[in-house]
C-alpha cells in the first residue's frame, strides 16, 4: 500500500515508472534528489513514505527468512514443499491452519456417504419400476 501511494502520488506530477522493485527504487532515487519537479513539502511527505517502505521491506525479508529457516527444520513442512509450487511460505501457512492433518481421514465418512447414496437409489428404483407407467420417460424423475 505504501509503494502504490507514493506510485500515486508521484504520478500526480507526471512522475512515473516502470512496475515492481526496480521501479519503485527509480522513484525513490528521483525523490531524493531535490528538483522543481516536485513542491519542497510534498517531497518532505513523499520521502517519509518511501523511508517508511523500506522499513517494511526489510521487515518483510527477515520475516520470510525466519519462515524459510523454520520450515527447513520442520519435517512435515519438509514434506510439504516437495509438492511443486509449494514453498516454505504456503508449507509453514498450511500447518498453521491443519495441525493435525488426522482431521481430514475421509474414508470411512466415504463408506457410509457410499451406503446411503445406495440405499437411496433402490428406494428410487423401487418407485420408479420399469413398466410401471405407459409413459415411463415423463413419468419417472430421469435418474432410472
Amino acid at each position: 500500500m505504501a509503494a502504490n501511494a507514493l506510485r500515486a502520488a508521484l504520478s500526480e506530477f507526471g512522475i512515473v515508472a516502470a512496475q515492481g522493485y526496480e521501479g519503485l527504487r527509480e522513484l525513490m532515487a528521483r525523490l531524493e534528489e531535490p528538483s522543481d519537479e516536485i513542491p519542497e513539502m510534498m517531497r518532505g511527505a513523499l520521502l517519509l513514505l518511501a523511508q517508511h517502505w523500506q522499513a517494511l521491506d526489510a521487515d518483510e525479508r527477515v520475516l520470510e527468512r525466519q519462515i524459510a529457516k523454520s520450515a527447513r527444520c520442520d519435517g512435515d513442512a519438509r514434506r510439504l514443499m516437495e509438492v511443486p509450487s509449494v514453498g516454505p511460505i504456503i508449507a509453514s501457512t498450511v500447518l498453521a491452519k491443519v495441525p493435525d492433518a488426522k482431521v481430514f481421514r475421509l474414508r470411512p465418512r466415504l463408506r457410509g456417504l457410499d451406503r446411503a447414496l445406495d440405499r437411496s437409489r433402490s428406494r428410487h428404483r423401487r418407485k420408479h419400476r420399469p413398466g410401471a407407467s405407459p409413459n415411463r420417460e415423463t413419468a419417472c424423475c430421469g435418474h432410472c
